[in-house]
């Protein structure tokens, strides 16, 4: 069902290191083509991948959170609201790469902790009807809101691990097409 997918707008909610929301919102496609944004540490990225090719463009309150992080890399300031590219500008630094890879995204949702499986619904979820499928076992929990009319479709997604963030993964956009393009004068 949803690896079939050629591309799909995402939103995913988790938790910072130190507890603070995350949210990266992006359209992507399985080409690699991804175009979005990151809120965080009360500032704001936008983000443009162009097959390999990642973009990163952050106010001076994102990139504060960004070299905040236990990995965090120190941030020239005259990156601030600049466009960065390459390696420095990679979605893993951020603990969001999820955003811009449809088979990490739909990859979450086939996870399987070896579990008992519980069904509740239909119940409406995102203005649909849907049913929701929640797995439980020693390695965490999903729990997955699916599409009861029309095509079958994951509309939310839930994963849990013990000692891990919270990772929610909402799905709307199926088969929209992405157009990512390359911004003019980025530094790398």
């Amino acid at each position: 069902m949803m690896e079939a997918q050629t591309s799909v707008s995402l939103t995913v909610d988790v938790r910072d290191d130190e507890g603070g929301p995350v949210r990266a919102e992006s359209s992507v496609a399985s080409d690699g083509d991804c175009v979005g944004r990151i809120s965080a540490g009360g500032g704001q990225a936008q983000v443009i991948q162009v097959g390999s090719m990642h973009y990163l463009k952050g106010d001076a309150a994102f990139w504060t959170w960004a070299s905040s992080r236990p990995e965090g890399i120190d941030i020239p300031q005259f990156w601030v609201g600049r466009w960065v590219k390459g390696s420095l500008a990679t979605l893993d630094h951020f603990g969001v790469e999820t955003m811009c890879s449809l088979s990490d995204a739909v990859g979450n949702l086939t996870a399987d902790f070896g579990g008992t499986k519980h069904e509740v619904g239909p119940r409406t979820i995102l203005g649909r009807q849907a049913v929701t499928v929640t797995e439980t076992g020693s390695g965490g929990s999903l729990t997955l809101d699916v599409a009861a009319t029309g095509t079958a479709a994951v509309l939310r997604g839930v994963q849990k691990a013990p000692g891990s963030a919270t990772v929610t993964t909402t799905f709307t956009g199926l088969g929209v097409a992405v157009h990512a393009k390359a911004p003019a004068g980025a530094v790398g």
